[in-house]
């Protein structure tokens, strides 16, 4: 796969089909050239036609007339629905050359929406766009893994030692629990991008869901967490979720929900580090960081300073069925020390809570302030022999941290 700045796939809900922007940049040395990208795969939920690629109106002008522009921070009221942008064209690919320090770019859209979406019975369809490039060399290739529908869906193919193909994870992150209409949908976000509000697991004897603004200064005031650490996430998701359970061993007879998307010995389950084209985080300038791990500026995180605030991060996917789930790597608020509330590795880890603890899998004797947490960071990139693609770790309960669900009744 490309190691610069890569877009991974791109998603619409069942009733989207507008524009998605994707766009390579820095490009340079051995990658430069004659490049092609092209649908080379989709389920049987497709019909021909239904998938088409172009390299229309991204030039400067046309990109600022609908409020689109790639170097300057351009405020969310004032930047396009992808929705309003269709494509025209009928083509199954595109093509180009890019020259040293310059840039890919094409677009992708659909001709229809998922006419026979059902949330839980008919969740997603899946293709794929392969992008071809060095042309002129030794040709490099990077899929793209497209979704449309945003029902909750197994990635996995997993069936023994448990039966993982049961866990259905929905494609959103919590939002807002003390406004759960916030971004318009129950209790979650718009955009798979998007982080969503940061929780912790647990803040004392409340056992209500405690959330905690995803942008700094935080909001609202942080509150010190204390025993009897209270599990506080229990009507934290959607009706018909929960929040998942930890990863654990492969051999045991409990379930854990995240080990579904862990690399068992059966599974067919990959991850990669990058970009996603969900329609808003496609438009939108992408701001910088500086790495906790060493690497300098990372370009990944765009909204920032407002609730609406997206990420780059891992895409989760089957290699024999293409399905795929996004996790932004929105980083997590510290709970502890002089960090004290402030936002931690935004654009680095993916860093979720699970329902469980590590006592719960380890011994009742420890430390009851720990929970058990699912890490989904870009540094399995260092080390993939333990990153790759999901680590099990552990972080206190006072610290706050995004939310993903899945289906409590598979």
């Amino acid at each position: 796969p490309i190691k610069f700045d890569p877009y991974l796939g791109a998603f619409w809900r069942a009733e989207q089909t507008g524009e998605r922007i994707l766009r390579f940049t820095n490009i340079t040395g051995a990658n430069i050239g004659d490049w092609t990208a092209s649908l080379v795969w989709m389920d049987n939920k497709w019909a021909s036609g239904d998938i088409v690629l172009d390299t229309e109106l991204l030039d400067f002008t046309s990109l600022s007339n609908r409020g689109i522009n790639f170097s300057t921070v351009i405020p969310n009221g004032s930047i396009s629905d992808a929705e309003d942008y269709q494509l025209s064209g009928s083509a199954l690919s595109v093509s180009g050359t890019v020259a040293s320090g310059g840039e890919i770019i094409f677009r992708i859209g659909l001709k229809s929406n998922f006419a026979t979406y059902h949330e839980f019975n008919n969740p997603a369809r899946y293709a794929v766009v392969l992008l071809s490039y060095n042309l002129n060399g030794t040709p490099k290739h990077q899929k793209i893994f497209l979704r449309q529908g945003q029902g909750a869906d197994n990635v996995s193919n997993v069936t023994s030692p448990l039966n993982y193909t049961a866990v259905k994870w929905s494609p959103y992150n919590v939002g807002n629990y003390n406004n759960q209409n916030q971004y318009g949908f129950n209790k979650i976000v718009d955009f798979p991008t998007k982080a969503g509000y940061y929780y912790p697991w647990g803040y004392g004897a409340s056992t209500t869901p405690f959330p905690y603004s995803p942008y700094d200064p935080v909001s609202p005031e942080w509150v010190p967490s204390a025993t009897p650490w209270n599990y506080a996430l229990g009507d934290a998701c959607p009706a018909g979720y929960k929040v998942p359970s930890g990863i654990g061993s492969e051999t045991s007879s409990q379930q854990r929900d995240w080990d579904s998307l862990a690399k068992l010995s059966d599974a067919a389950v990959d991850v990669e580090y990058g970009n996603y084209a969900d329609g808003f985080y496609d438009r939108r300038m992408i701001e910088s960081v500086v790495s906790i791990f060493g690497f300098g500026l990372i370009y990944g995180r765009v909204s920032e300073g407002n609730s609406n605030v997206a990420y780059i991060g891992n895409l989760a996917f089957n290699t024999t069925t293409n399905a795929s789930l996004f996790f932004p790597s929105a980083g997590f608020r510290f709970g502890w020390g002089a960090s004290i509330s402030q936002l931690g590795y935004p654009c680095e880890e993916g860093t979720y809570l699970t329902s469980s603890t590590k006592s719960d899998f380890v011994s009742p004797t420890y430390n009851t302030s720990e929970a058990n947490i699912a890490n989904c960071t870009l540094s399995w990139l260092l080390f993939p022999s333990f990153f790759k693609p999901l680590m099990n770790s552990d972080g206190s309960r006072a610290t706050a941290y995004p939310v993903r669900c899945v289906r409590d009744t598979p």
